[in-house]
């Protein structure tokens, strides 16, 4: 089976000598296309490490991150770059958007780094925008939208240069739970519906529980995994597996 991304012994060390600390150790990871994984643990588990790591953001001590059959990890700052650019979007908790911009604008700009052909992406931005229900706002400035309406622009930004892979940090940590609920469905149906894949680090059993796997983090290790994707029926009873399961990983 071939795998969107796949982590191969991955760790990072910090320090040296008698002073090291292992803030990733031996992490075996695989994301198969159209997958949700979710990643879970307290904080300072490793997860954001790991989330930096996958993206080329930053490099592990050793072993591998292989995106679309390349090892990131090998690749240079101008390769790696084209890579992220062309290759991965990203989501992240306070939306990361150039209030000067409007929606569309903001979606189109990470184009400004790729040299793909461009002809066509401004109509796919309005694609993207109607798509996410935002369409009516594609000349508005986030400044004059709400927190749940500019994640969505930033979700149609994620996906604008149709990437192999993409990377939420915290999706809905800044905003209220109906509209999390809102934005968690949206990423869900990118996945199952348009077979995108999607890593997302979280703390919250209740984001988590969209995904269709769930990896639990402590110390720098995965130790645990659950299995949703057949699951969805009952949200309430999947939120309390998967709180079960964090308590059994902190205990």
């Amino acid at each position: 089976m071939s795998f969107v991304l796949e982590a191969k012994s991955i760790n990072k060390i910090y320090g040296t000598h008698d002073n090291q600390f292992y803030a990733l150790k031996n992490i075996h990871l695989q994301v198969q296309k159209g997958e949700f994984l979710a990643i879970m643990g307290a904080s300072g588990s490793g997860k954001s490490t790991l989330l930096n790591v996958l993206s080329g953001l930053d490099k592990p001590t050793s072993g591998e991150v292989i995106l679309d059959n390349i090892d990131i990890t090998k690749a240079g700052d101008a390769a790696l770059t084209k890579i992220r650019s062309e290759n991965i979007g990203f989501i992240f908790q306070f939306f990361n958007l150039l209030s000067i911009l409007t929606a569309e604008e903001n979606v189109l700009l990470p184009l400004l780094l790729s040299k793909r052909n461009k002809n066509g992406l401004k109509g796919k931005a309005k694609e993207l925008l109607n798509l996410l229900g935002i369409g009516h706002l594609h000349s508005a400035h986030p400044p004059n939208i709400s927190g749940g309406q500019q994640q969505r622009v930033a979700i149609a930004r994620a996906l604008i240069t149709d990437p192999k892979i993409i990377l939420a940090d915290e999706p809905t940590g800044s905003l209220d739970s109906k509209t999390s609920k809102e934005i968690l469905g949206i990423l869900r149906y990118f996945c199952d519906t348009l077979h995108h894949s999607m890593v997302m680090v979280t703390h919250d059993a209740n984001v988590a529980s969209y995904a269709h796997r769930i990896v639990f983090m402590e110390d720098g290790q995965l130790v645990d995994e659950l299995k949703l994707k057949d699951k969805q029926g009952d949200r309430k009873q999947v939120i309390t597996e998967i709180t079960n399961r964090i308590e059994g990983v902190l205990s």
